[in-house]
């Protein structure tokens, strides 16, 4: 039973990174909706906010409804790339209709916690922050093969051709044969790995590639693999800030008044 054999891995991996998760996260699998509604499929693997409700309902086949506001991640999990079953480019499609059909607030940089944000009222106050990104929410966005399959980077260039970094997954990872990220390219040598490249400065985005890494030896490379995942998304969580939704607008999307009857006292 293939269907059921892709299950077992998608489990096997929600529960490998809800197990190094802190409890302020939430892992599940399902769709992602905004307070209109609007979804755009479901997701193997969704991070969200575990305060207040991280999950809006869920269906009795088991499917999980999360509200947009409260994401931090989203991913995929396939047990064998195969080239001919586009899993990189549904994948993208994917991401972009959730950009553009969905929406949701980006989270202020003066934004401090879900439920302050700085006020400067004429200009006084002067902040510094080593955060210089625009918004606060991005979403990391990754892809997990456990077989390499038949993967070849000169096939994901062709994929990534004149797509918008932004809507690019941010990390893909093959654990059996590498990672692809996009790092600093300097004279033919690698630099730092930059996991969000749409906050790359448009001056310096001609120094980043995208690029394909092999991690550790042949004995631990599925170990260094998923360790880099897991940092990486640790890295995103650490320094992300989603916004709270608002469950009532939610509700009002969800449920219509039949009736009603005023009370006069």
């Amino acid at each position: 039973d293939i269907d059921a054999a892709g299950e077992e891995v998608e489990q096997a991996v929600r529960n490998l990174i809800r197990k190094k998760l802190p409890l302020d996260y939430y892992m599940g699998h399902g769709f992602i909706v905004d307070e209109n509604l609007k979804h755009n499929g479901q997701y193997d693997i969704v991070i969200a906010d575990n305060s207040g409700s991280p999950i809006l309902f869920t269906t009795s086949s088991g499917s999980q409804y999360f509200p947009y506001e409260s994401l931090y991640a989203v991913g995929e999990v396939k047990s064998t790339y195969y080239s001919s079953k586009n899993y990189i480019s549904k994948f993208i499609e994917k991401t972009i209709q959730l950009y553009n059909s969905l929406n949701r607030a980006p989270t202020p940089s003066l934004q401090v916690t879900k439920d302050v944000s700085l006020s400067v009222p004429g200009g006084i106050l002067k902040i510094e922050s080593s955060d210089k990104r625009p918004y606060k929410n991005p979403i990391f966005k990754f892809i997990v093969c456990i077989d390499g399959g038949d993967f070849k980077l000169e096939d994901l260039f062709k994929i990534y051709q004149g797509i918008d970094d932004k809507y690019l997954p941010n990390v893909i990872c093959l654990l059996n044969r590498g990672i692809v990220v996009k790092t600093l390219v300097e004279n033919t040598s690698l630099g730092g790995v930059e996991l969000f490249p749409e906050f790359i400065p448009a001056e310096k985005a001609g120094k980043y590639k995208w690029v394909f890494l092999g991690l550790g030896d042949e004995s631990d490379m599925p170990a260094a693999n998923l360790a880099f995942l897991y940092f990486s998304l640790n890295q995103h969580l650490r320094h992300c800030l989603v916004l709270r939704p608002d469950l009532l607008k939610y509700f009002g999307k969800m449920w219509k008044v039949k009736k009603g009857k005023i009370l006069n006292l």
